[in-house]
């Protein structure tokens, strides 16, 4: 079973550098057959990943809206090619797709999409951050993958796996009285640990 990540970043959108950090996170779970980053990612390269009998997953980390995930070069994913995805897995660390992609996924002959029905919270500064805290944000953002790597297909098993990290998440933050978190971070954390919230997963091999 191989896996391909698609780290959709650039160097001058700074909402990109910690997807490019889950990228990296996820490269390090999944131990994929190949990273595609940055300019490299585009709509022909991803349509080449689809085409690849290889590649059974793909995690894409970058920018996303309703119907499209959309890389620096432009849209790579979107109704028109969402087909090639076959029965693989693919998970968008992205925003928005959820709303339409996901609930495509089926129709279109997808195995499983994962992606999520709002913004997805990037606003944390993992330098300033305690060990402790990195590790239970490198749970939260990589749970989702390895999940569908293993072969879950449940909705409800994997809203769950999600849901305990951002319960790890909580407690350590309610135990956070010495401020060692800012306030800024705080919030950011407390949002992307909600994804099991905004979390639309569907597909010809998804169970509820």
């Amino acid at each position: 079973m191989s896996v391909v990540i698609l780290d959709a970043d650039a160097p001058d959108d700074e909402a990109l550098e910690n997807s490019h950090w889950v990228a990296e996170q996820t490269a390090r779970s999944l131990e994929p057959l190949r990273v595609l980053r940055g300019e490299a990612v585009t709509r022909e390269s991803t349509e080449a990943t689809l085409q690849d009998s290889a590649v059974t997953g793909v995690v894409y980390c970058g920018h996303g809206r309703d119907d499209a995930l959309v890389a620096p070069a432009g849209p790579v994913l979107d109704a028109a090619n969402l087909h090639l995805v076959g029965p693989r897995w693919i998970h968008a660390f992205a925003c928005n797709s959820g709303n339409v992609l996901s609930v495509s996924a089926r129709r279109e002959g997808v195995g499983a999409y994962l992606g999520y029905n709002r913004p997805v919270n990037v606003e944390w500064t993992v330098d300033e951050l305690p060990p402790e805290v990195v590790e239970i944000l490198r749970e939260i953002v990589t749970a989702a993958s390895i999940a569908l790597h293993r072969g879950e297909r449940s909705r409800r098993a994997i809203r769950r796996m999600i849901r305990e990290r951002y319960d790890a998440w909580v407690r350590w933050r309610d135990g956070d009285e010495a401020g060692a978190v800012s306030m800024r971070d705080h919030m950011g954390l407390s949002a992307l640990a909600r994804l099991y919230d905004s979390l639309e997963f569907d597909g010809t091999l998804v169970e509820d």
